[in-house]
């Protein structure tokens, strides 16, 4: 869903659910590669992640930047704000 409202907010060509569900899956399989052949890897997701974005979404690289980036905010509202729900 964060990412699929980040697509939105960006204007992305491809921008259904469907599609950016693509987008989180690429995205996934190439962060593991990355882990894989790079010591400190997930320091790199977001650039990663945007790479991905910007290939399956059709939107150039700044405004994978910006989907990224918008995801990464949304995610952490929505486990912050459940996290105090349950303490």
């Amino acid at each position: 869903m964060p990412l699929w409202i980040g697509a939105l907010v960006v204007g992305a060509r491809r921008s259904n659910p469907a599609i950016c569900l693509l987008a989180l899956i690429v995205a996934a399989f190439l962060l593991v590669l990355l882990t894989l052949f790079v010591r400190h890897g997930l320091l790199l997701s977001v650039l990663t992640s945007a790479l991905a974005y910007a290939l399956v979404l059709e939107v150039n690289y700044l405004k994978a930047l910006a989907v990224a980036a918008i995801q990464l905010v949304l995610t952490w509202l929505v486990v912050v704000r459940r996290s105090d729900r349950l303490a």
